[in-house]
């Protein structure tokens, strides 16, 4: 993140819901990503649900404690399409999703999620299919236990490096530009709008 955006950030109201969307989920909101992963305090969630009610983006509930509140914020067509992609579909189901549509695949996620973080699972690593993230990071990321990856920007990188680079520089500008959009008065349905 560059000092112009940290500094933009700063300025931003930390209690708005809006600030965190944008700052966590610009790629997706500017239809860059299918999803991404929203972590806020949990006396944002209903400020959340209206916001995005009217936006066009869709969010699952994955883990909830008595102070936070992680959601999977998604374009449903998106992450339907990209599921529905050869490598990813084979490699959906060799993680055991049987199902693909996508209420029973984000259920059995949440469950795995949930369980991952009381420490009685293993991390889930579909989750970076659900995140959109290339198959051959996410098998890059398995094979090698996170280890010996060639880049590491919103997540590890284990192959087409240039590619990921300039993919990674477009999120970053794509943050740069809502964040713009949010100081100067635009909602997120907006933005969504704009993009969708």
């Amino acid at each position: 993140m560059s000092q112009e955006v940290y500094e933009m950030i700063t300025r931003l109201d930390r209690e708005r819901i809006e600030t965190h969307l944008v700052v966590q989920c610009a790629p997706m909101i500017s239809g860059m990503k299918v999803s991404n992963l929203l972590n806020v305090e949990k006396k944002l969630a209903p400020q959340m649900k209206q916001v995005l009610e009217r936006s066009g983006i869709s969010y699952y509930l994955l883990l909830e404690s008595e102070d936070k509140a992680t959601f999977l914020v998604y374009r449903e067509d998106g992450l339907k399409a990209y599921l529905m992609q050869d490598r990813v579909c084979q490699s959906m189901k060799n993680f055991g999703y049987e199902s693909l549509d996508l209420s029973d695949v984000l259920s059995r996620f949440q469950k795995r999620y949930a369980d991952c973080m009381e420490q009685i699972a293993e991390f889930p690593h579909e989750m970076g299919l659900l995140l959109g993230y290339p198959v051959e990071d996410v098998e890059g990321f398995i094979e090698n236990k996170g280890h010996n990856y060639l880049y590491a920007g919103y997540w590890k990188v284990y192959g087409h490096v240039e590619e990921k680079k300039a993919l990674f520089n477009r999120y970053e500008e794509a943050r740069k530009v809502l964040i713009q959009l949010l100081a100067s008065g635009r909602s997120v349905s907006e933005m969504a709008a704009c993009y969708a």
